[in-house]
């Protein structure tokens, strides 16, 4: 996202189907989990889901194509692995 950007509840036209922004940041809520990465993005435009508008929507665009050209990225758990996690912290 870029850090420059600066959204707010009246820049823009409201979206003409709102059921549409709702269920993109529901999918992206639920990609949280898996994907560290987005967290801040995705909370970012969970906070205009009352007055959402066409400036939200194209960041919510911009998200969806940095998930397709970082599609290998995140959290991996095999079925047939144990869960070990190792971890290392230098606490000087």
């Amino acid at each position: 996202m870029d850090p420059n950007l600066k959204l707010n509840l009246h820049d823009g036209d409201l979206l003409p189907n709102p059921s549409m922004y709702k269920r993109l940041i529901g999918r992206l809520l639920y990609l949280i989990i898996s994907r560290l990465d987005i967290t801040f993005a995705v909370n970012l435009l969970s906070q205009y889901m009352k007055a959402h508008r066409v400036p939200h929507l194209h960041v919510v665009h911009n998200l969806l194509q940095y998930f397709k050209s970082a599609s290998r990225q995140g959290l991996f758990f095999p079925a047939q692995n144990s869960l070990n996690f190792t971890a290392f912290a230098d606490a000087d």
